[in-house]
């Protein structure tokens, strides 16, 4: 954060008018063998906020079955219950998901709604990753698509 307050200081002090952008507190922690990520409004933090504060927790594997990877996601998403937007996400795993919370801090900063994030375009190819990635299924599981049973995710 001092980083970016020392360029817009700079910048307005060079006659740039520059506003200081919001930061969502991104944050990660390794503790034995998992990863915690986390970003914006959380279980503690959520009463601060001036609105309605939904939340989904979702847990999904990391890679699709035929690729017989071990490695699962637990994730979970804050938003507002009104407009969807989102306002913060916690993620933990045994693997590396650390660029995920940087995807949803950025998510938090352009204003995404659970919508954008249920079809953002992620990388998918085959022996690589799954169709739909992991942060696609936690918004589609809090927006509640689901087709053929209350059990099953649209995608």
């Amino acid at each position: 954060m001092a980083r970016r307050q020392g360029v817009v200081a700079a910048m307005n002090a060079m006659g740039k008018e520059m506003k200081m952008p919001e930061m969502t507190g991104t944050s990660a922690l390794s503790l034995f063998d998992y990863t915690f990520v986390n970003t914006g409004l959380n279980a503690t933090s959520a009463a601060s906020y001036d609105g309605n504060v939904a939340s989904k927790y979702v847990e999904e594997p990391l890679y699709p079955e035929f690729m017989r990877k071990p490695g699962k996601v637990m994730m979970k998403i804050y938003y507002d219950e009104d407009d969807h937007r989102i306002l913060g996400a916690q993620l933990m795993s045994k693997e590396d998901i650390s660029t995920a919370i940087d995807t949803l801090s950025v998510a938090i900063a352009a204003k995404w709604t659970l919508e954008d994030l249920a079809l953002a375009d992620f990388f998918f190819q085959p022996r690589f990753d799954r169709p739909w990635h992991y942060l696609n299924v936690l918004a589609m599981a809090a927006l509640d698509y689901k087709l053929g049973g209350a059990d099953k995710l649209l995608f």
